[in-house]
């Protein structure tokens, strides 16, 4: 059955899908085209034969890519949009050539109706993601669009993608079950009565086989053996045929009978409508049957390999061939030359020639035939190095001396002199190995003549090094009697270095991937040369030298543009011997892992295991290996193990393959146990130790302390490890002055504790040899800029206050088991830009990260429940935050912080009432369920319960424009939203109360009260300036007070006949219109003719769309938009396409004519701009600029205006440019686009002097002339 419903869905995929059922399959949309939804899937499945569907034993179809299309652009794709719903995100895969925009809408199911949008500034990316976040609040059914556009003029770049999953199209599939249609017609393909279904029409003819599968030939025909129900088959009949281990359906076009066969021919353009009503399947299990199913294959065979069309070519000739053989002596030639010699340093050429042949002969067959290679090759290589001195005015040497008429003071008996000669000097350095290649292959014989080939030339090595850069000296001379007795040196350099090399030029213990890769550095640095001569005694040495590179990067062929840091694409070879650790013996067929703790290891190749004698050599990659905490861990299959520490002994520099050796033994590992005897590891003087020693500081001095102790070891680099005995504080001291930047905890023995903890001192003490008690905090000093404190294991709180006031942290690294962290424990980190935080968390306290100014992000962990007031307090960068589903209580925790959006989520039961205090960059703010406010509970309150419980949620909040309530919120408190700046409401069908002057001095413009909204306050929305319409669906919902709107405003208040909204605009001298009798208005089509854009409108009952049409190239894309600011129709998308900014956004394909129409439903009360922009032609786009009774069309040419007739890109249109023009046609080979003459015509030139768009002719000269004569007043 299995393999039957396979086929089964093989064969629905394969012949007809609406896009509804296709989506519905996955929880992504590809590429989407809008097509009529009936031939979907025929465009995208591509069926054999001739017949409707054809022969269906195939595999099953790809209904979900991950790869871009090979049809679309290759240079700008969307392949995929996810969604989800309840999270308001959209997830897009793409590939782009280049930086550009995307833009996502959310439209009505007809995709005629912007509710809301967001833009994002993508980057140049292979294999892009990009996730955004909707901040409107979603209707019940909506469709997602997604666009790339260019980030300039928004021309567009891709096809657009669709995601159709929440429309009402694809919501009534979802819901169908086999229930809903006649029992009859249903074929169920499994027990699921709610999937895998398809429905027949009612004509639509069953049949069963015994075939094993359907035969169909390579006309398309079906062949089935003799069938009673296949033989009545006649012309027009539909049919269904099931075999064995198949199925097809089809529309008979003819039926013939051939020996014990019937053969039916089915006709070739059948509408597949005519088989099916429905389909609903899901191809998510299809995968999982086919590996079921599917025998495993028996045959090894390697396939037939392609031959390379430069290897020698081999001749056929005659079997003797094989005994009568000859190789002659390889020739080899080789020619040098020295380009280049400064100083004692020489740059070498060399031009070498080797050549090999084979030589076949049979003297009795009279056959002669060779074959052969010839190399060529050249290389350079050499070292080159100079020092050029640059005249300076400001280091002019200066002698103070005995012998001298200087005024210098002379301190001694006039024999003594000093003497500085200062210095500015240029110097260059470099070297070069390169090699070039190139083969070439010939043959010959006596039967078919000689044959000569050449190959691609080939690099075979590339590696070159170049220093540049400037150096200041001070050459200070003492001076004994005018002989030279002391000479210090002090320099300063600052240079640049760029190191090129190619992959080809990899070594037995170092490998760089990369094609091609050039690696930049800036180097200063500081140092001291001292010489003393006393007689014939005379000694040279370096007094200090200390450099530093504040920047690397790097550029590859593998990457776009530059990238900083170092390339990850080296690695270097390491040797790794296991061995026993008791008989010391090799250990074979160990496992070899890598990582920085044992539960989260990783294999470290895909062969990881030791050979027979314990060894295993593998190419890691250097950002591994320069962490001095890498490990490799060996596994045996009997259960022994080990670990070595590899990254604090590794060396970048060695010329080798290091070895490392691990010992496994029957003892498991812990994460401590990866943990090597640190003390020996780190020796001072060695690996970059500059400093080493032990803790702890006290506030009590003991000198004879026992212990537990904590250590560390600082290293010149900047790092600094701690590590120490069980019961060890933390303590992080201020070693700012010895460069120490980043504090490094090495082992979960260390523990936090501190004097604020200390509430039993007996409990908190450790005790000295003199049996006295001292107590031991820990501390962190404000010196650090990063801090990692991933290893500690055994701390579950960072207490109050710990890292307050370390304004230079700009990260850290929490440990993985705490659950709470204190009140104030980041406050003032004034550089601290991200915090990612543990799950574990359960708790963050009051001002926990407050004034912390550079925080842009914070993820917040699953297990939070609680956060506490002021915990993001002054977090001005702080823009949008994502609170878990699970957070309980919210305290005012971003108050006077920059957030712009927040989703509070279902499960926050309490909040304050002061939580979003000062935050005046609020924008939108969406609530998911009642909370509690005064400790009191918000469901099943009287009446008179919610009036006394007033709660100013955001009138704080000077910029707040909408608030969304989703499903879940039944009550709004009295002065909840009042603002003056909010304008947009959404209020769920679960709302039942609103209390007075809820909405109380908004800029609300129309209102709408769900069915169940039974109360409204006095004055709830009261917005007498702005409010046009309400709308009452409840008939007996109640109005409190005098009034809940502003009266005599003119405002229209819908509801039913007899009900309360009847009254309530009787009472207050608005509008009443009833819902019991829709109102129409008559049909009105109006046509507007401009710059060859047309719109029609239509007006029906509920709905305005309207029609525009224009021109652009034939077959190409168009973007649409509609904005409301028409100043921001120049500016660049992320301005334009702001989402208060964009009114309609669309983009469809030109028929044949270049004619292209978009549909939208306007806003009668908003006057938009439009703009229409075209695909790039040869790198010109078309963007047409106004409102539609007044339209400007401007071209541009690489994101430049073009300026008609300015065929020589000076700027201006004069006679030169017709000159231009008419050289250009007349010679071009010396004035055209590819001429020789220097002011040749260029491509941009071309594309200016053709002002009519037709081509370069002598016409565009004429119309140039006639503009320069005033006869034509514009050349556009």
């Amino acid at each position: 059955m299995k393999i039957q419903f396979k086929k089964a869905v093989s064969f629905i995929l394969s012949a007809v899908m609406t896009v509804s059922t296709l989506t519905s399959i996955v929880s992504s949309a590809e590429v989407g085209y809008e097509t009529d939804e009936s031939t979907v899937a025929a465009e995208q499945q591509q069926t054999a034969g001739n017949g409707m569907f054809g022969s269906l034993n195939y595999n099953a179809p790809n209904v979900a890519s991950d790869e871009p299309n090979e049809a679309e652009n290759p240079d700008f794709i969307i392949y995929k949009v996810e969604h989800d719903r309840y999270m308001s995100s959209v997830v897009v895969n793409y590939h782009a050539k280049e930086d550009c925009t995307l833009f996502v809408g959310i439209y009505n199911d007809e995709g005629t109706q912007l509710y809301s949008s967001v833009t994002s500034e993508l980057s140049a990316d292979g294999d892009g993601y990009a996730e955004l976040t909707i901040l409107d609040v979603l209707p019940e059914h909506y469709l997602v669009k997604a666009f790339l556009v260019g980030k300039m003029l928004q021309e567009p770049l891709s096809k657009p993608a669709y995601y159709n999953k929440e429309t009402q199209a694809m919501q009534n599939i979802l819901s169908s079950t086999t229930e809903d249609f006649e029992e009859d017609n249903v074929v169920n393909l499994d027990e699921d009565e709610t999937n895998n279904f398809f429905v027949l029409q009612d004509e639509v003819k069953e049949i069963k086989t015994p075939d094993d599968a359907v035969e169909q030939d390579e006309d398309g025909r079906f062949i089935f053996k003799k069938c009673d129900e296949i033989s009545v088959l006649k012309k027009g009949d539909k049919a269904v045929v099931y075999a064995e281990n198949d199925i097809v359906a089809f529309v008979v076009e003819k039926s013939e009978v051939s020996g014990d066969n019937i053969i039916i021919t089915p006709v070739a353009d059948a509408d597949v409508s005519e088989i099916f009503k429905f389909i609903k399947v899901d191809t998510t299990e299809i995968e999982e049957i086919e590996q079921k199913a599917a025998p495993e294959s028996t045959d090894q065979t390697e396939p037939k390999k392609a031959p390379d069309a430069f290897e020698p070519l081999y001749l056929d000739s005659p079997t003797c061939l094989d005994k009568d053989h000859a190789s002659l002596p390889t020739f080899t030639s080789e020619l040098s030359y020295e380009l280049l010699t400064v100083e004692d340093k020489k740059l070498l050429a060399k031009l070498s020639l080797e050549v090999n042949v084979e030589v076949y002969y049979s003297f009795w067959d009279l056959y002669f035939s060779f074959e052969g290679t010839a190399e060529v090759s050249f290389s350079v290589e050499g070292e080159i190095e100079t020092d050029i001195p640059i005249p300076c005015k400001l280091l002019k040497p200066k002698t103070y001396s005995a012998f001298s008429d200087a005024d210098f003071p002379i301190v001694g008996n006039k024999i003594i002199g000093i003497s500085v000669e200062p210095k500015l000097e240029f110097f260059g350095k470099g070297n070069v190995s390169y090699s070039y290649t190139k083969e070439y292959t010939f043959s010959g014989s006596t039967y078919t003549g000689f044959d000569f080939n050449a190959k691609d030339p080939v690099v075979k090595d590339l590696e070159a090094t170049i220093e540049v850069g400037l150096r200041v000296t001070a050459e200070v001379k003492l001076l004994l009697c005018s002989f030279k007795v002391l000479t210090v040196n002090p320099y300063i350099e600052a240079k640049l270095e760029a190191k090129t090399e190619y992959g080809s030029s990899n070594n037995s213990y170092r490998r760089h991937d990369c094609e091609k890769c050039t690696a930049f550095s800036l180097v200063f640095t500081l140092g001291a040369d001292a010489k003393c001569k006393i007689l014939f005694l005379e000694l040279d040495w370096k007094v200090a030298e200390f450099s530093f590179s504040p920047l690397k990067f790097y550029r590859s062929s593998s990457k776009d543009g530059f990238c900083k840091g170092e390339c990850e694409n080296i690695s270097h070879l390491i040797k790794l011997n296991v061995y026993d650790k008791k008989t010391k013996e090799p250990v074979s067929g160990a496992e070899i892992f890598y990582g920085h703790d044992y539960d989260n290891l990783n294999s470290i190749a895909e062969n990881n295991t030791t050979d027979s004698k314990g060894k295993l050599e593998v190419f890691v990659k250097d950002r591994l290996l320069k962490d001095k905490l890498f490990a490799v861990v060996a596994k045996t299959d009997d259960g022994r193990e080990g670990a070595c520490i590899v990254g604090w002994t590794w060396s970048e520099d060695a010329k080798y393959a290091q070895s490392f050796d691990i010992y496994v033994s029957e003892e498991k590992l812990k994460p401590k146990s990866f943990d090597p005897d640190y003390d020996a590891m780190f020796e001072e003087g060695k690996g970059g130790v500059i400093r080493k020693g032990r803790l702890p500081i006290s506030f009590q001095t003991e000198s004879d302390y026992e212990g537990p102790f904590t250590y560390y070891a600082l290293c010149e680099n900047g790092d600094c490890y701690f590590w120490g005995d069980e019961g060890g504080r933390l303590q992080l001291p201020d070693y700012y002055k010895w460069g120490a930047k980043k504090a490094i905890v090495l082992d979960s023995d260390i523990i936090i504790d501190t004097m604020k903890n200390v509430v039993d001192p007996s409990k908190k003490t450790c005790k000295t040899s003199k049996d006295e008690n001292v107590i031991i905090y820990s501390f962190c000093s404000p010196c650090w800029e990063s801090i990692d404190l991933s290893a500690m294991t055994n701390v579950d709180e960072i207490p109050e206050e710990f890292f307050i006031n370390c304004k230079l942290l700009k990260e850290v690294v929490l440990p993985p088991t705490i659950t709470k962290i204190g009140r104030t424990a980041f406050y003032a980190n004034l550089k601290l830009e991200k915090i990612s935080i543990p799950d574990c968390v359960e708790e963050i306290g009051d001002s926990a990260f407050a004034q912390c100014i550079m925080l842009k992000s914070v993820s917040f962990p699953a297990n939070l429940k609680r956060l506490y007031g002021c915990a993001f307090y002054g977090c001005d960068n702080l823009k949008e935050v994502k609170l878990n589903d699970g957070l309980e209580y919210l305290g005012c925790a971003f108050a006077h912080s920059g957030i712009e959006s927040i989703n509070i989520p279902s499960s926050v039961k309490e909040i304050e009432k002061t939580v979003f205090f000062l935050c005046n960059e609020l924008k939108v703010l969406t609530l998911n369920s009642d909370f509690n406010i005064a400790r009191e509970k918000a469901d099943d309150l009287t009446i008179e319960e919610i009036e006394k419980n007033s709660f100013d949620l955001i009138s704080d909040c000077d910029n707040i424009e909408k608030v969304i309530l989703n499903d879940g919120v039944t009550t709004i408190y009295p002065w909840e939203f009042n603002s003056n700046s909010l304008r947009e409401v959404y209020l769920p069908n679960t709302l039942k109360n609103i209390g007075s002057c809820a909405f109380y001095g908004s800029k609300l413009t129309s209102v709408e009260l769900p069915v169940n909204v039974s109360y409204v306050g006095e004055k709830a929305f009261y917005c007498s300036e702005t409010l046009k319409s309400i709308t009452v669906n409840n008939p007996d919902c109640v109005f409190s007070g005098q009034s809940i709107i502003p009266e005599n405003a003119g405002i229209i208040v819908y509801g039913y006949e007899g009900s309360t909204a009847e009254t309530l605009a009787n009472s207050t001298g608005n509008t009443f219109i009833s819902l019991d009798k829709p109102q129409t208005t008559p049909s009105v089509t109006t046509t507007v003719s401009n710059t060859s854009t047309t719109t029609t409108t239509t007006t029906t009952t509920t709905t305005v769309t309207t029609v525009v049409t224009t021109v652009v190239a034939a077959d190409t894309e168009c973007v649409f938009i509609a904005i409301r600011d028409a100043a921001t129709a120049i500016a660049d998308s992320f301005e334009m396409l702001n989402v208060n900014n964009v009114a309609y956004f669309d983009q469809q394909t030109a028929d044949s004519d270049g004619n292209v129409s978009f549909s939208y439903i306007p806003d009668e009360e908003e006057k938009w701009t439009f703009i229409f922009v075209g695909e790039a032609v040869n790198n010109v786009v078309t963007r047409t600029v106004g409102i539609l009774d007044g339209m400007k069309k401007t071209r541009y040419y690489d994101n430049e205006p073009i300026i008609n007739g300015d065929a020589n890109g000076d700027g201006e249109v004069d006679m030169s440019d017709i000159v231009l023009i008419m050289q250009a046609l007349a010679n071009p080979n010396k004035y055209g686009v590819d001429g020789t003459d220097p002011s040749h015509l260029t491509n941009k030139g071309s594309v200016f002097a053709d002002a009519d768009e037709n081509g370069l002719t002598v016409n565009d000269a004429l119309r140039i002339q006639l503009y320069l004569l005033n006869k034509i007043s514009s050349l556009d």
